[in-house]
Formats: C-alpha cells, sequence, structure tokens
C-alpha cells in the first residue's frame, strides 16, 4: 500500500526497505530487486550497513524507468570529507538522481553556507529546509538559495512525518 507523502501527490511506498541486510548476502539483494519490481519505492541505507550503497546503486542503475525511487542516506557530517567523497561516489552522475540536501532551518547561516559548500561536490540538486515551524525568521534559507542557486524543494512545518513535508510551489 501506499500513502501520499505530506502534501504532495507523490505516493510513498508504506513498506521501507531497511538495506542493512543487504551486506548479509546475495539473497537480499534479490528481495530489494523484487521489492522495486513490484512497486516498492521507498529505501533507507547507510554507512553502517556495508556494501548497501554500491548495491543500491546498481539496482537504480537497472531499474531507471522508475518514477522516483527515495532513497534516505544516513546523515554526515560536512567536515569529514571522507564521508562525502563517499556518498559521491555512491550518487554518481550517470546515475541521473535528483539529489535533495536536508537542513535545519534553525542552523545559523554560517554553518549552513559551509554545509551547502562542503555538500555541493554530490552534485545538490535541491534544497529542503527542516523545522520551518520553530523559526521566527527565514532570510537566511533564501540567502542560502540564492547564493548557492539551488532551488528549494520541500520544507516541514511540524514533527509529523509525511504530513507537515510541504511542497514548494508558487503558492507557497
Amino acid at each position: 500500500t501506499y500513502a501520499k507523502l505530506g502534501r504532495t501527490n507523490f505516493m510513498a511506498s508504506r513498506c521501507v526497505f531497511g538495506a542493512g541486510g543487504l551486506y548479509q548476502g546475495p539473497g537480499e539483494l534479490r528481495l530489494l530487486e523484487i521489492a522495486i519490481e513490484r512497486g516498492m519505492n521507498y529505501i533507507d541505507t547507510g554507512r553502517a550497513y556495508k556494501g548497501s550503497e554500491a548495491a543500491i546503486a546498481g539496482l537504480l542503475q537497472k531499474h531507471r524507468d522508475k518514477e522516483l525511487v527515495l532513497i534516505d542516506t544516513a546523515g554526515r557530517s560536512p567536515r569529514d570529507a571522507y564521508c562525502i567523497e563517499e556518498l559521491a561516489a555512491f550518487l554518481r552522475s550517470d546515475l541521473e538522481i535528483e539529489k535533495h540536501l536536508v537542513l535545519s532551518a534553525t542552523t545559523r547561516e554560517l554553518e549552513l553556507t559551509e554545509t551547502v559548500r562542503r555538500f555541493d561536490q554530490v552534485g545538490i540538486s535541491r534544497i529542503i529546509f527542516t523545522k520551518i515551524d520553530e523559526c521566527s525568521q527565514l532570510g537566511s534559507l533564501f540567502n542560502i538559495q540564492i547564493q548557492y542557486g539551488k532551488p528549494l524543494s520541500f520544507v516541514t512545518n511540524g514533527q509529523r512525518v509525511p504530513e507537515d513535508l510541504l511542497e514548494i510551489t508558487p503558492a507557497i
């Protein structure tokens, strides 16, 4: 079954594939492939799931026909160059992945600027700001968008996921 992703028209599979099992053997990779073929479109991965990102990259190449597959990667420090390089290798340009950098709107502008600058080597397509409901001033969000020319795709204005995910449209 599927659930509407926030206030968007995208229907995300309620079944999320936790990629932790991928490093346990080829059987788990085949399970992921079957899940994608049957409509599962949300994958959770991260560095702790050894080899999962490389395995997922191969499947993404094979399933380029899918309209959208959401991949939730583990958070990485903008000060850890190795982790950013590792992420860039996973999200390589030949896969034609639209990459959204998720940032907290409560972060100071200096740190936001530095984070976007460091993650830009990954090939960021768009930016998502979370926690706008916790901010009294939102000017730094627009400064980041203007400085880096990365369009905003979504914002969140509450703690309920996915209900509080708002797609950026001319109406917003």
